[in-house]
């Protein structure tokens, strides 16, 4: 049973039964830029609705729930507005059901960024915000580590892209999953890892592992960083090289991302 696996991190508090299994935290209006996609679980009786807008204060989240005890998982995509794979992977698992615990999607959290396909919105890069041990410098940052606080996750991810392979040309961080550096993160990551790149020929387009840089080294105002040494919660950053297919990139966050839930018993 998952309670006896010895890795896990213990419950920070008790999982709130949610009427429906995909629930929307937030503000909600009008459609949203990616629409959310209707689905059903019969086995677990699990209804899905439609999702509403992003909204700039306070990013909607998706929420999936086994109605079992077990951790919270939480999915940030679009940190950076022209991530794509990690935007469409993120509404992708905001439709997965987990066998324990919940799962909790925001998968467009930079929406002016994501609306106009820029890295950055009009207050400067999102994921330059989260300053560790400071109050974070945008409201849309704030309100974003206002939902983490909230929600006090046990284990959290951004799903992100990059021009460039680590150690290879161009130059980048594509290819490579970062994580806190517990033993429990790099297992995970070892274990997500593994799953992707036995679906990858080339040996250059493997994935790589590193921990998260800590909050001394620059540039810092990561939002997986602040979680990692500042909120202790084990955090992963899954970057894929923007320049491979679409599908690809896509499949490469989802593996990855299951890979690392399957480690936290979040599924069987």
């Amino acid at each position: 049973m998952p309670g006896e696996q010895k890795h896990r991190r213990g419950f920070l508090s008790a999982l709130a039964t949610i009427g429906t299994g995909y629930a929307t935290v937030g503000s909600a209006a009008a459609s949203s830029s990616v629409c959310a996609r209707k689905s059903a679980d019969d086995s677990k009786a699990v209804q899905q609705n439609q999702v509403g807008p992003v909204d700039e204060s306070v990013p909607q989240m998706t929420e999936r729930h086994s109605h079992i005890q077990g951790p919270t998982a939480l999915i940030v995509g679009g940190i950076h507005g022209d991530e794509r794979a990690g935007i469409v992977a993120a509404h992708e698992i905001s439709e997965w059901n987990p066998d324990y615990g919940r799962i909790i999607v925001i998968p467009e959290a930079n929406p002016q960024a994501i609306e106009q396909n820029t890295r950055v919105n009009d207050r400067g890069d999102l994921n330059r915000k989260f300053i560790y041990n400071r109050k974070p410098t945008s409201a849309l940052s704030q309100s974003i580590w206002s939902a983490v606080k909230k929600l006090s996750p046990d284990v959290l991810f951004t799903l992100q892209e990059s021009r460039g392979i680590m150690g290879s040309t161009p130059s980048g961080v594509g290819q490579m999953v970062f994580h806190a550096p517990s033993k429990s993160a790099r297992d995970g990551a070892t274990m997500g890892v593994r799953r992707a790149n036995a679906q990858i020929g080339s040996q250059r387009l493997k994935f790589g592992m590193d921990t998260i840089s800590g909050p001394a080294v620059k540039p810092n105002g990561l939002l997986s960083e602040k979680a990692t040494y500042e909120a202790n919660i084990p955090s992963f950053i899954v970057e894929t090289y923007e320049n491979l297919d679409m599908g690809a990139r896509v499949q490469f966050q989802t593996t990855i991302t299951r890979g690392i839930l399957d480690y936290f018993d979040i599924f069987e």
